[in-house]
């Protein structure tokens, strides 16, 4: 199959564009584009077409004529983009498949959406923020004589968010685990930091939030596939949204996705304690692995828990508990666990900027919110060094609170 132009089609109904949206099996990144593809040997333009929309939208279609001819921008595969205007003819439209074994493996086809081309407002945020889609959809306005969509000014998007990560120090293939205060960001899709995370992170990359349930209710019975977290709106979202794994554990399982999602989250089941030797929280602090604090301050830092299991202050633990559990597969069993306990303490994990400065600790803004960025890589000998010193440096006592 021929990749150096790829062949898309515009398909117009009453004023309104089809556009089919690409979820990415590994990180369940979405977002919307033209439906198209790449010609077979001795196929033409139209044909192929009329073949890539049948495909992957359900859709017989006639090729009216060609209205876009560009140089493909911010592709992998393709050198020049070719759109053609196409007439429904026949079917349904409905979510398709792709054809390519290679492009297969990397994503699926999992929704079609309908864009009025003359009212921009009512677009997905996801497609206005698009740097690929975005562009073309702009183009074919022009094309077609309608206005052409403008970014709001000032607007907080996926893009801006992007560039603010980047900004702050995150890059292609880090592993990140993810703390936040989703009001504090100025958006209100949590989808948009998602995916301005996941374009930062990349294939490579990995993205981690916590799913803390110490608040479930019976507080000893725990199912992995649906007890909700209790830390906050985006971390739920995030475990249930689709491709989200989940490490299992009663009270302080991880949510990822990403290359090292699997290898991170499989075995915290083995520990018997909330961040013992085989939580994500512990594995990251043995990577270049980084923690991003949202808005949130650097007050709820979970894996400060995980250095704290080194040395076991006397306010770390509290008595053995048993609970009944649910995996991910549907069995139900019952295991002891030492859960944490801080009585008569407050938690003062601020305290790192006592301890670290650029660039093992960073602060910024991500959209509205302030931002604090944490390289593992600093903080974990720099804290587990001032544990050995003093055991109560990273809390108070209640009273002194």
């Amino acid at each position: 199959m021929n990749r150096s132009t790829r062949y898309q089609g515009a398909i117009i109904d009453d004023g309104r564009l089809l556009l089919i949206r690409h979820r990415v099996h590994s990180t369940g990144r979405s977002y919307w584009v033209f439906p198209g593809g790449g010609i077979e040997p001795g196929e033409s333009e139209e044909a192929c077409v009329c073949r890539e929309m049948l495909e992957e939208t359900g859709l017989e279609v006639e090729v009216v004529r060609l209205l876009l001819d560009l140089p493909a921008s911010q592709s992998d595969y393709y050198t020049r983009i070719k759109t053609y205007l196409c007439r429904v003819k026949g079917g349904r439209a409905r979510p398709g498949f792709e054809p390519e074994t290679e492009a297969a493996r990397v994503y699926t086809i999992d929704q079609v959406g309908w864009f009025d081309l003359s009212d921009p407002s009512s677009w997905n945020p996801a497609v206005m923020d698009d740097p690929i889609t975005f562009p073309q959809m702009q183009a074919l306005q022009s094309a077609l004589g309608y206005p052409v969509a403008q970014h709001p000014p000032n607007r907080i998007n996926a893009a801006s968010l992007a560039a603010d990560l980047r900004q702050l120090g995150l890059r292609a293939g880090d592993t990140v685990m993810v703390h936040s205060a989703f009001k504090s960001l100025g958006i209100t899709d949590p989808e948009v930091i998602i995916a301005a995370l996941l374009e930062v992170l990349g294939e490579e990359g990995t993205l981690l939030m916590p799913a803390l349930s110490y608040q479930q209710q019976p507080p000893l019975v725990h199912d992995t596939r649906q007890t909700p977290s209790c830390v906050g709106f985006l971390p739920e979202y995030f475990r249930k949204r689709a491709g989200t794994l989940r490490s299992l554990h009663p009270t302080h399982s991880v949510c990822g996705v990403g290359r090292r999602a699997g290898e991170l989250l499989k075995d915290h089941f083995d520990d018997c304690t909330p961040c013992g030797w085989h939580s994500p929280f512990n594995k990251i602090l043995h990577l270049p692995g980084k923690i991003l604090m949202l808005g949130c301050g650097l007050k709820p830092n979970t894996t400060m828990h995980a250095i704290e299991e080194y040395v076991q202050p006397p306010y770390l633990f509290s008595a053995p508990r048993v609970y009944t559990l649910t995996d991910e597969n549907g069995r139900t069993f019952e295991k002891q666990y030492i859960p944490h306990g801080f009585r008569d303490v407050v938690q003062r994990y601020d305290r790192i900027t006592w301890l670290l400065d650029r660039p093992g600790l960073d602060i910024g803004k991500v959209g509205a919110a302030l931002a604090h960025r944490i390289d593992c890589a600093a903080l974990f000998p720099a804290a587990l060094g001032a544990l050995q010193r003093d055991l109560f440096y990273f809390v108070e006592r209640r009273e002194q609170a």
